[in-house]
């Protein structure tokens, strides 16, 4: 998969991250009480975990969806997973939008803001809802047919992995080696390769970090 790359200068000093996110089907949840509950202390969970990256919180907002503002793009994967993970079986989708704000950033809460990030992130959302990639990406004033394609890719190699490369996939990110994964599953290193190799974990790997570089470029340091 190629770098993504913008030869594109924009005045970015104002521009935020904004993470919009819905529970598909959500509607054919029996428990809602218990689900809500879940979600809240999901919630609570991103904002502890990934807090040197949370400029607004991630707020329950309308029924099953949630918002943030981020400083940058790093997390992102890492976040969609994570709640993936947690709410499963049930998917999500997830809108992110770069742009300005036009309100007041507020710390304690995502609700209540507005501004390009934030409507962009939501077009983003309904267009996942409609069509795969369920991860979308968009940036003010500038097309990104690029990103989201990249993730179309993503999307198809993923959801092609087993449930056993998955499990594999998930270890090998914890132990950062395949050995100590090995060991854990009392299978071969060389099994763990070649599981690794069929999920194509490094290109689906690459290609997340050349999205979180070309996002990053559009995000000021803050």
């Amino acid at each position: 998969m190629s770098a993504l790359r913008s030869t594109i200068t924009l005045p970015i000093s104002d521009f935020y991250l904004a993470v919009i996110g819905d529970i598909s089907r959500s509607r054919e949840i029996e428990n809602r009480r218990l689900f809500q509950q879940q979600l809240h202390e999901l919630m609570e969970r991103l904002n502890r975990q990934w807090a040197a990256f949370v400029l607004s919180p991630f707020t329950v907002t309308l029924g099953d969806e949630f918002q943030a503002i981020l400083r940058r793009a790093d997390p992102l994967f890492d976040i969609f997973n994570q709640i993936e993970t947690a709410l499963a079986p049930w998917h999500i989708v997830m809108g992110v939008g770069v742009g300005r704000l036009e309100t007041e950033l507020f710390s304690h809460t995502s609700v209540g803001m507005d501004g390009p990030c934030l409507r962009l992130a939501r077009q983003q959302v309904e267009q996942a809802k409609k069509q795969p990639p369920r991860l979308r990406f968009a940036i003010e004033a500038l097309q990104t047919e690029q990103v989201n394609y990249h993730l179309l890719l993503q999307t198809i190699l993923v959801d092609r992995q087993t449930s056993n490369q998955k499990k594999i996939i998930a270890l090998y990110e914890q132990f950062g080696k395949q050995q100590p994964v090995a060991e854990t599953l009392g299978i071969s290193q060389a099994a763990v390769s070649q599981s690794l190799k069929a999920a194509h974990y490094q290109e689906v790997k690459e290609s997340q970090q050349s999205i979180v570089a070309f996002i990053n470029q559009f995000l000021p340091e803050r």
